[in-house]
This record gives C-alpha cells, structure tokens and sequence, in this order.
C-alpha cells in the first residue's frame, strides 16, 4: 500500500532590508491537498489527478528593487508530492515542480476616465515669479487595456502663459512596491520601469504650443473648445503596451499599479505641468486552464 499526498500552494514572499536586518514577509493565496491510496500491482502505476483553480489568482511573477537586488518579492506556485509506503517509509517532498498561472480579465465592460479642463500654472524661480497657466483636458476611453493593444489617449491644451510648449512627453509608467507585513510597512521597496517613452508627440490642432496670454480662467468658449477638441479624432494618440508589462494587482504584500505621464515642457528654469492618469492593465482574454492536472508516474519499487 502506497499512500501519495498532492499538495498545491500559491503564495506572495517578499524579502526586504531595514536597519541592517533583513525582513521576510509570505502571504498563502491558495492551498489544497489530495490524498490517494494506491495498490501496486504492476511495475508502473499512472495516478491522474487534478486541482480546480480559482478564478481570483493572480498572475505569476519575480521582481527586484531597483538598488538592491538583494530586495525581492515574487508571487509563485508550487507542486509537491509525499509518499508514504506502507506507513513506513515517509519520503517528504518526494517531488516539487512550480507552474505558471495567468489571471483571468476584468468584464468587457469599457471604462472610460476623463481629465476636466484644469488650469496648471506655469512658475518660474522656484514658483516666485507666474507666467500663466496651461488649460489641458484629457480623456481615455478605455483604462482597462492588454499587453501587445494599443491605449489610444485624447488631448488638447490652451496655452494661456508666457511660455511656450517645446515638447510633449509620454510616459507609460509601471510601479511595483512590496513590504514583510501588511499592517508595518517595514522596508517597503520598488521596482520603477518607464516601459514606453515618447519624446515628443505630432503637433495635434488641439494643443496649442505657442504662448497665447490671457486669463488664467477658463471661460465658456474655452471649455467648449477643449471638450470640441477631447471628441476629434485628429487630436488622438495611441500608446502600444509592451509584452513585457506586468498585470495590473494589489495584494496583502505586493502591488503593481500603471500610470500614464503627460508632460507638457516649457523653457528651462520654468515648471513643466503634469498630469498622471491610472489604468489598469489584464491579460488579453481569460484563461483555458481552470484546471491544473498532471499525471504522475509510480515506479514499483
């Protein structure tokens, strides 16, 4: 008689630095276990078996600080087997592998945000001297976005200060940030990737990059003009996001958030306007495997 214990276990482990000591932090996301009798009979002995996944399970990943590679967090899964042969000989992890789990989407349901014209003022001399404000509106009509598509980004700018625009830039900004505990953020780290950079964009009809003075509030015809401009597909911009991206989660330990930087560049020793706007990013469609099976193979000894 030969009794085999499947075990499968999904868990967030992070190591941190703080004080000179190193913390270790580890949250379980999923744990199951299946237990068979077996009776060798023959040489060889093929046990199938499977374990249902939840559909809430994050995505796999491994990531290191950006100063210290020491700092790491990962999110992983792991099979393991125990034997007990004849409740005599208990050979414990007679077998480990990990696998790879995807997560499923969000609904297809779209969820557009949009960025109501607001005034940025321009400053110059560490915000002793104003030269005006920059009137900008933006909108995306879809923040929940996959790897390899493309997020398409409407904009448009009056440009109400002394200063004109040189350049545009677009930044794709993702953040993963993990912690030893949950309730003490003790050694917090970061991982800060800029996965796509713009330089600067086409002139769009809807930005006006020359300086235009007038007043810093936005009037009627101005807002009129800026929304006519946010709905004009001649004032759109598409963003490809890499493969490369991770998967948009906040767990108990780790988080990875997406953001898409707008900076408009004015002259040096002139503050440059930003605007941050957060999307999320899934995978492309769900997950065929709501199963995870394997055949395990028992040589009679």
């Amino acid at each position: 008689m030969v009794t085999v214990f499947l075990n499968m276990e999904g868990n967030e482990v992070t190591k941190t630095k703080a004080f000179k000591k190193n913390f270790y932090g580890r949250k379980n996301l999923c744990k199951a276990r299946i237990i068979r009798d077996v009776i060798m009979n023959t040489t060889n002995y093929i046990l199938p078996f499977e374990f249902n996944l939840p559909h809430t399970l994050p995505t796999t990943i491994q990531c290191y600080d950006d100063n210290d590679s020491s700092k790491c967090c990962n999110i992983s899964y792991q099979l393991s087997i125990d034997i007990l042969v004849h409740f005599q000989v208990n050979m414990k992890n007679f077998a480990e592998r990990k696998f790879n789990v995807v997560s499923p989407p969000l609904p297809n349901d779209s969820v557009p945000i949009f960025i109501a014209p607001k005034n940025y003022v321009v400053q110059s001399l560490g915000g002793m001297m104003k030269k005006g404000c920059f009137n900008i509106a933006a909108r995306i009509p879809d923040v929940h976005i996959s790897k390899g598509l493309h997020l398409k980004l409407y904009l448009a700018c009056c440009n109400n200060a002394i200063s004109s625009i040189y350049r545009i830039e677009i930044k794709l900004m993702e953040i993963t940030s993990w912690s030893a505990s949950k309730t003490i953020r003790l050694g917090e780290n970061k991982c800060v990737r800029a996965l796509v950079k713009i330089l600067d964009i086409p002139n769009l009809p809807g930005v006006e990059r020359r300086k235009k003075a007038g007043s810093t509030a936005i009037d009627g015809p101005q807002y009129n003009k800026l929304l006519g401009n946010l709905y004009s597909e001649e004032n759109s911009i598409q963003v490809k996001i890499p493969y490369s991206c991770r998967n948009t989660y906040e767990g108990r330990l780790i988080k990875t958030f997406h953001n898409l930087e707008i900076t408009f560049y004015t002259r040096k020793n002139t503050s440059n306007p930003l605007i941050q706007i957060r999307f999320e990013l899934v995978p492309l469609q769900r997950s065929l495997m709501k199963h995870l099976s394997f055949l395990l193979y028992l040589l009679k000894p």
